[in-house]
């Protein structure tokens, strides 16, 4: 547990199987700032400061892959019982006794103290032909404030949007994505909806610029220079 992200991050890259938290409880950056801080560091653990305790933030961690804990020096139960349903996932106190009382008293052990995270996986499938943007924007529509997506890396070089790495399965062309251009790609449509074409990533990150929602994105295949091909368009996108 430290505040340096740095000496954090280097315990990490020595240290792969190590464990850090990043302490930020008396920090005066911003919830962005904190989640970049935290991923710096390597860590997936942050403290954040009291202000920070309340649902809305916390899921914003959370919703970002990232685990929040708390510290408490809250000598009443009103303040104890306001900062376990911020959704906090761990509390540093010397008052276990009495959280723990507090815990029996008002949860089950059924109680939810946090909301689910609604992620639209490939979008809404059931409804769009997934891995599509209609279906992120009908899923986003729907209330998922998470949309997950599946990415390849074309023959020329493009992050393309699909979970399997031939294209036969949705559009009927026996085809990997690996020996194609993005050009070529663009020209098929889908057995479901031949008027649906596949998306690029840069597609689906310019739809979403604006937007709240969070973008899940998973490498597919083994393309050599995928992950360099993301890591740099990223990087471009928030630059």
């Amino acid at each position: 547990v430290s505040d340096d992200a740095e000496a954090l991050g280097t315990l990490r890259t020595n240290y792969k199987i190590a464990r850090s938290v990043l302490d930020l409880s008396s920090s005066t950056l911003s919830p962005k700032e904190m989640v970049q801080a935290t991923n710096k560091s390597g860590s997936k653990i942050v403290i954040v400061p009291k202000r920070m305790c309340v649902s809305e933030t916390v899921d914003y961690f959370r919703t970002r892959y990232i685990t929040v804990w708390a510290n408490s020096d809250a000598e009443n139960e009103a303040e104890r019982l306001s900062l376990v349903l911020s959704g906090v996932q761990g509390i540093i106190t010397p008052y276990t006794k009495e959280y723990r009382a507090l815990m029996k008293k008002y949860f089950t052990e059924t109680t939810l103290v946090r909301k689910p995270l609604f992620i639209g996986h490939r979008g809404i499938p059931s409804m769009a032909v997934e891995n599509t943007l209609t279906s992120y924007k009908l899923a986003s529509s729907k209330g998922a404030g998470m949309v997950e997506l599946d990415i390849h890396l074309t023959r020329d070089g493009q992050l393309v949007i699909m979970h399997d790495d031939n294209l036969k399965g949705l559009t009927g062309v026996d085809k990997y994505i690996s020996s194609m251009t993005l050009s070529e790609i663009k020209e098929i449509g889908f057995l479901s909806d031949p008027n649906e074409r596949i998306p690029t990533l840069n597609e689906v990150l310019d739809e979403f610029a604006q937007k709240e929602t969070v973008i899940v994105i998973e490498i597919k295949g083994a393309s050599v220079g995928i992950e360099a091909k993301l890591t740099d368009g990223l990087k471009e996108k928030t630059t």
